[in-house]
């Protein structure tokens, strides 16, 4: 389901839009906002391209997400994420 940062053909803002959400709506309780975080570090070179708010707009979710999505895409820049086993 994860892809590399460094993957050419990029995401549009409406498909990363729909995996955000499925990744919402499958985070366990508690965890939504993690998740919206780790997503924002996987996809960090293609959200940044397709524009933060057009992604969180097509995936339906709170514009207040906006900023969590941005602190995962700032993430992305400096972490490799560890999967958890």
């Amino acid at each position: 389901m994860y892809r590399t940062k460094t993957y050419k053909n990029m995401l549009t803002a409406q498909e990363l839009g729909v995996l955000l959400k499925h990744s919402y709506d499958n985070a366990l309780r508690g965890e939504q906002v993690v998740n919206i975080h780790l997503f924002g570090i996987d996809h960090s070179e293609a959200i940044a391209q397709a524009g933060i708010r057009e992604v969180i707009e097509a995936s339906g979710l709170p514009t207040s997400l906006k900023v969590e999505l941005n602190k995962g895409v700032n993430l992305g820049k400096y972490v490799q994420r560890r999967h958890r086993i």
